[in-house]
């Protein structure tokens, strides 16, 4: 989302979505004029709440997090609750179509996130970044593993699961929000920095640990995901992604037609390996960072 494009793109914005708005009210509904009001609606909520924040010297991610939680459930969907139920039906075909042009869009952010990092600079501080990445990892970890151990009864699981639930509660606070994080670093102009390549290093590390534990997780909670696959993939993901970069750094011949094929064939893979990661169980996010880290070093 670029801001300061001048009244025009926000005229337009505005007035495409009442214009969509009046066709959707007017009696003319089916599926495409609601994903396509559905995205114009966002777009414009986005530009506004991120503009807003931005007048307050503060990433603009954050105005746009806001202006979801006020176009959802939260606010409008409790306030015009008639009103949020049409526009943003929670069955049907156009919901299943957002998500995945959501789910399309937050992959390309990140692959494009990963274009923008220069691991010369997280190899210059790879001590740095692996303490950061550990210490986000255990204290998080130990913190949510103890409110479960400690106050059991708060939570009110069975006996029998509780020990699986302090491992989930642990787990999901010591997981990193990667995009938002790239897209903060991003706003900030530091993704290219020192510091901003020591965070989204510390992250994805952050990232790649947390959902393998997720992974053992699921598969003692859910017999038909199949823990040995999961875990090789996610190694054999990181396998290539190493020997990549290792001899993207080290050998004169990455700059050939072929090798740099085998790294646009490799990409690729990693991509799919992803949607396969996804369709698991395993977010698919950290592979197709990985992927654009990989093609940044051509």
């Amino acid at each position: 989302m670029r801001y300061g494009l001048g009244w025009k793109y926000n005229l337009l914005l505005t007035g495409s979505s009442l214009a969509l708005a009046m066709l959707w009210f007017s009696g003319a509904r089916n599926e495409f004029v609601l994903i396509l009001l559905q995205l114009v609606l966002m777009l414009v909520i986005a530009n506004l709440f991120g503009g807003l924040v931005k007048r307050l010297r503060q990433p603009p991610v954050l105005g746009e997090i806001l202006g979801g939680i006020v176009l959802g459930p939260t606010i409008i969907g409790a306030m015009l609750p008639g009103i949020h139920n049409q526009l943003f039906p929670v069955i049907g075909e156009s919901y299943r179509i957002l998500q995945g042009v959501a789910y399309l869009g937050l992959i390309a952010f990140v692959f494009t996130a990963g274009l923008e990092v220069d691991t010369t600079c997280i190899s210059r501080q790879s001590r740095s970044t692996l303490i950061t990445s550990l210490s986000s990892i255990i204290l998080p970890f130990i913190l949510g593993l103890g409110m479960v151990v400690l106050m059991p009864g708060l939570w009110r699981i069975p006996n029998g699961d509780l020990s699986i639930f302090a491992l989930f509660m642990g787990t999901a606070l010591s997981i990193s929000a990667l995009p938002i994080i790239a897209r903060i670093l991003i706003d900030l102009d530091l993704l290219k920095k020192e510091l901003g390549t020591l965070i989204i290093g510390a992250a994805t590390i952050n990232d790649i640990v947390g959902w393998t534990i997720f992974a053992l997780i699921l598969s003692s909670l859910n017999m038909d995901i199949n823990l040995s696959l999961n875990l090789g993939l996610t190694i054999c993901v990181l396998l290539v992604s190493a020997c990549i970069l290792y001899c993207g750094k080290n050998r004169e011949g990455l700059k050939s037609p072929i090798w740099g094929s085998v790294i646009d064939l490799t990409a690729t893979a990693m991509l799919v390996v992803a949607v396969a990661s996804e369709s698991m169980g395993i977010h698919g996010i950290t592979a197709a960072f990985l992927a654009g880290v990989i093609l940044s070093q051509r």
